[in-house]
């Protein structure tokens, strides 16, 4: 038997008809949805961004919280038809927890991350495999005189063409194609300053840690 949840609603949004899958998945028998608004079912905070969106001419999708025989919540993802001749609409709902729940792990994961970013006393910017800004800490703006926005998407070398033919350029390259971290100081005549530099290669790019020296 299938675990998606299954109802034939009419365009008012009463409920005409379910499959097992209410029960078995949710606990929620069929006497107890029949000729009621399916929206009574979803999470609250979910019926207002949804409101006027669930139900209409045409197929639509969108994404919920259920609520169960307990009064917990599972994340479905629905797909509605268009009204039949009868008025009838056929909804299909697959549970998406598990991807909901990755999602807002990896949003915790980012926003620690960035918290992390921007605490560590160190400049640090990221390059990716094309050697273009994908992040600059607070500190690191502050020491190569840029702001975030000119530097995201731009490439390194053309943002600081005179760091061609240096030991960085050199070192850079190094890291990157032999996977190991390098270390080593620069002095940098355009910005008038020395630097201590510690590059770590990945598969996504180069993570430059740095301060001035």
């Amino acid at each position: 038997l299938t675990k998606d949840l299954l109802m034939v609603t009419g365009t008012n949004g009463a409920i005409h008809k379910v499959n097992p899958a209410w029960t078995s998945e949710m606990g929620l028998p069929p006497e107890d949805l029949l000729g009621r608004h399916f929206s009574e079912f979803m999470h609250a905070d979910d019926v207002q961004a949804l409101s006027g969106h669930t139900l209409g001419p045409a197929p639509t999708y969108f994404e919920c919280r259920m609520l169960d025989a307990g009064g917990g919540h599972h994340w479905y993802a629905w797909t509605t038809s268009t009204p039949d001749t009868e008025g009838l609409i056929y909804c299909a709902g697959k549970d998406i927890g598990v991807r909901k729940a990755t999602e807002e792990r990896l949003l915790e994961l980012t926003e620690n991350l960035t918290t992390f970013q921007e605490s560590i006393t160190d400049a640090l910017y990221i390059l990716d495999t094309e050697w273009r800004f994908t992040h600059v800490n607070a500190e690191g703006q502050r020491l190569l005189r840029r702001d975030l926005e000119a530097l995201m998407g731009r490439g390194i070398w053309e943002e600081f063409p005179e760091a061609m033919g240096t030991t960085m350029h050199g070192m850079y390259h190094q890291a990157m194609e032999s996977g190991d971290a390098v270390h080593f100081d620069l002095y940098y005549p355009p910005l008038s300053s020395w630097f201590e530099i510690h590059a770590y290669p990945s598969p996504a790019g180069l993570a430059v840690f740095f301060r001035d020296i």
